[in-house]
């Protein structure tokens, strides 16, 4: 059942105490049996999805073709909660209809939902002020943002938590967080924080601080001269989800200066040894909980219920109301039951087809989602795109690393650098002139500078997107939540960083986050890229093709740009078997190689342009030669062909032969002397070959 009570804002304090008072007496009344409740907060307060959220609200975007807020009612039901207060300012109508037609208000939904609708609420303060002054809360309930995506066990937690409060009274707020390490995609970088916890009571949480821009830390020197055992973390993702106590509420009516999450964490932790409340922790470790926070969040989320990360929130599990469902096939291509495909397009991995969507001839799709009734053309290329409902996508488009939004139409030839962000109903024209990072909208709104955009095309309709009038702390807010600098490079522009660059940077991981994982990730895109190369040659697939592939990849499994190159060598060198040993004929192996060079030559220059990453590859020619002894027996003729197909130059095969691999070992430099040796003849060919120019000069 849904109900629907609208309540405008109001912040007097006499009238709040006398509900309060009526309220003290009515707790007492309930029961340990009351149903479970949650406050959903529909209205995140802030503009980091701007001008996307100027027309609809965040708990609406659609996550893999399904709302947000669909993912957390779900996952609240499936946890035992029994009642959801929906809590929305902006765009309440939409979230009403929205509900309205779900499965939440059919006779059989396991979660009765109502939605609170206030139209003066700013913060998470007002609106748990606004939920107190109604006395809805009956007892211990789950405080969740709306665009939470969870599979974490709930009911254990609230057990837990209900436990705790058996022996500790104090304890009016469980916190959950998720492991998640420095440099995981699902972190966000506005709200990278470092705890302290208590591990001997319970995971009481000592101390909370934002990291933001700073790059020093500073601790209260009680907090250990106080603390018998503590634990400082900075591996803990915020899932901004609390299970929290009825005074919680009432906290926030005491102090009218709580606006959100950090402010009520920060009181009570001051307050302590004066009001005695106390705020304890859950961690998730082999669980997921994440909240799409910011686009780079929402691509990254996006990319984990493609992987099944969040599984039974995946997109063949039925979810919602529908007449067809996705039918799960290899590399983590989804189809919905009336897809319509062209014979020879090519959807290479982890790709999303919604409902009556079709795909033309030629076309190629990566690491994208397509919604419902979309049209694509004929020779598009789709790498890392989110394509909403009712979009139309003419002949030839290019688009990269972008959103668009429903009703978008983008015409033929077009192209969409990475980054962009095109919104609701806008048209780009053939002749479109947009730049990395652009947004574009019909919207014009006071919180934004729009200029015209008709200088982009023939036929282009919008306006180009700008922070301009929003207060300097919320600004900072958007323009910190743009997609990354990474996200919005292109591969060929990433693979100009130096070796040295490159290896400054921190390669998210995926879940989960030991080294065994990420060693599994490294092998899993070997086999991919094995698989890839073994077929492309076999089947003479178009090395632009391969490169698509190679790069969704690396995508999928956050593999660093500077390791691609040797593992493309490395696929090479395994030969044209499917055993793992791959070709072990020297004669055959060596013929093999020489063939696969000259053919994939183009797809190695894409990653190896630098001298850095030239001398890098040979370094891993040598390694592999001394893992695999066949290798080894080819090693000169394998370095000769890398020079004949311009994959490394002579100064980097001369700067190899003085420098050996960064590895002391003895049996490296032993090894490095060997192949040294075996290289000679050809070494003293390049430098005869290089007087021999001098001299004609």
């Amino acid at each position: 059942h849904v109900v629907y009570t609208r309540y405008v804002h109001c912040t007097a304090c006499s009238s709040m105490s006398r509900e309060r008072a009526g309220k003290k007496v009515a707790s007492e009344k309930w029961g340990s049996e009351d149903p479970l409740q949650a406050v959903v907060l529909a209205d995140s307060f802030i503009y980091r999805f701007l001008p996307i959220t100027l027309e609809k609200p965040r708990a609406l975007l659609p996550l893999v073709n399904t709302p947000l807020i669909d993912y957390t009612l779900q996952f609240l039901a499936s946890g035992g909660v029994e009642q959801a207060f929906v809590f929305c300012c902006a765009h309440a109508d939409q979230i009403r209809a929205h509900l309205k037609t779900s499965k939440w208000t059919k006779p059989n939904s396991p979660l009765e939902v109502q939605i609170i609708i206030s139209e003066g609420c700013l913060s998470t303060g007002d609106a748990l002020r606004e939920i107190d002054s109604r006395s809805l809360i009956r007892s211990d309930f789950v405080l969740v943002s709306g665009d939470l995506v969870s599979n974490m066990d709930l009911e254990r937690a609230v057990r837990e938590h209900k436990e705790r409060k058996q022996t500790i009274k104090d304890s009016v707020m469980t916190m959950i967080f998720m492991v998640a390490s420095p440099g995981h995609r699902t972190r966000c970088n506005q709200d990278d924080l470092v705890v302290a916890i208590d591990p001997a009571s319970d995971g009481r949480l000592l101390h909370w601080q934002r990291i933001r821009h700073h790059k020093r830390l500073s601790f209260p020197l009680g907090l250990f001269s106080e603390n018998a055992s503590v634990e400082l973390r900075y591996d803990l993702l915020d899932c901004h989800m609390s299970i929290c106590s009825p005074q919680v509420p009432q906290l926030f009516i005491d102090n009218f200066d709580y606006q959100g999450q950090d402010d009520f964490v920060r009181g009570i932790l001051v307050s302590e040894e004066i009001m005695g409340n106390q705020i304890h922790t859950h961690i998730v470790k082999d669980q997921y909980a994440a909240r799409v926070s910011n686009l780079h969040t929402y691509d990254a989320i996006s990319k984990d219920v493609i992987h099944r990360w969040t599984y039974p929130l995946v997109p063949d599990i039925k979810q919602e109301q529908r007449d067809g469902v996705y039918s799960y096939n290899r590399r983590n291509v989804y189809l919905y039951t009336d897809t319509t495909l062209a014979r020879d397009c090519h959807l290479e991995r982890d790709v999303v087809i919604g409902q009556t969507s079709s795909v033309g001839e030629g076309t190629v799709i990566a690491n994208s989602v397509i919604g419902q009734r979309c049209h694509i053309g004929s020779g598009v290329c789709l790498y890392g795109t989110h394509v909403w409902n009712d979009v139309v996508i003419g002949d030839g488009v290019v688009i990269e690393k972008s959103i668009l939004c429903d009703r978008v139409q983008v015409e033929a030839g077009a192209k969409i650098p990475p980054g962009c962000i095109i919104s609701f109903g806008v048209v780009i024209g053939s002749e479109c002139k947009l730049k990395p990072g652009d947004r574009v909208t019909l919207t014009q709104s006071a919180m934004t500078d729009v200029q015209n955009v008709s200088g982009l095309g023939d036929g282009s309709l919008g306006f180009l997107w700008s922070p301009s009038s929003v207060e300097e702390d919320e600004n900072a807010d958007v323009s910190g939540e743009l997609w990354p600098l990474d996200v919005a490079r292109t591969d060929s522009e990433t693979s100009d960083l130096s070796s040295e660059e490159s290896s400054q940077r921190i390669s998210p991981t995926t879940l989960p986050l030991d080294d065994e994982a990420i060693d599994t990730d490294h092998n899993l895109f070997f086999s991919e890229v094995l698989e890839s190369i073994r077929n492309g040659i076999a089947e003479h697939v178009s090395v632009d093709n391969m490169i698509l592939e190679v790069n969704s990849s690396k995508h999928a499994y956050n593999i660093a740009i500077t390791e691609v190159p040797g593992t493309v060598l490395k696929a090479i060198l395994s030969g044209p078997q499917q055993s793992e040993d791959g070709c072990q004929n020297p004669r055959e192996l060596l013929s093999y190689s020489r063939n696969a060079l000259k053919y994939l030559s183009p797809l190695l220059q894409n990653y190896v342009k630098s001298l850095d990453s030239q001398l890098q590859l040979i370094y891993n020619l040598e390694e592999q030669s001394l893992l695999k002894e066949v290798v080894g027996v080819i090693f000169m003729s394998v370095l000769r062909a890398l020079y004949d197909n311009d994959v490394v130059e002579e100064v980097a095969i001369a700067k190899w032969k003085s420098s050996p691999v960064g590895s002391s070992s003895e049996e490296s430099l032993k090894h490095h002397e060997k192949m040294k040796k075996q290289s000679q003849p050809f070494v003293e060919w390049l430098e005869q070959a290089e007087e021999e120019s001098s001299s004609d000069d």
